[in-house]
Formats: C-alpha cells, structure tokens, sequence
C-alpha cells in the first residue's frame, strides 16, 4: 500500500485509503486496491474524503514525462 495520505470512511461502513500506490477500501475483512477496472488512473491517490452527502472524493495525481526528439 505504501505510505498513507489520508483515511475516510462512509456510512456504510466501508474504510477508503488514499496512498502512494493508489485508492484502496477495506471490504469483506480485506484490502482491495482500485484502479483501472473502476475508471482511476493507477497512479497515487493523495487525499480521499467522505462529504455530509456520503460521496467520495478523491484526489488522484497523474504523472507524466514526455519527450520529443527533433533532427538536426
């Protein structure tokens, strides 16, 4: 999971975890890390937070190195 940038829970019960190696929840007595198969990038999740609503909002940082090399 790698280190841990925030912990929310919904009124579910459900316990989601920002970390550097993504978005995780704890279900049926275990971890589950979400990415691609539910529409995130598998990048970090750096904040997750549950509103007076019951939605969860996450902050996800994309990173990208591009390069481009032109002739002489």
């Amino acid at each position: 999971m790698g280190a841990v940038a925030a912990i929310a829970a919904d009124r579910a019960g459900t316990v989601w975890v920002s970390a550097a190696t993504g978005l995780y929840r704890f279900v049926n007595a275990r971890w589950e890390r979400l990415g691609a198969r539910v529409g995130l990038p598998e990048d970090s999740a750096v904040n997750a937070f549950v509103d007076r609503d019951d939605a969860l909002w996450v902050k996800i940082v994309v990173t990208s190195i591009e390069s481009e090399t032109r002739g002489r």
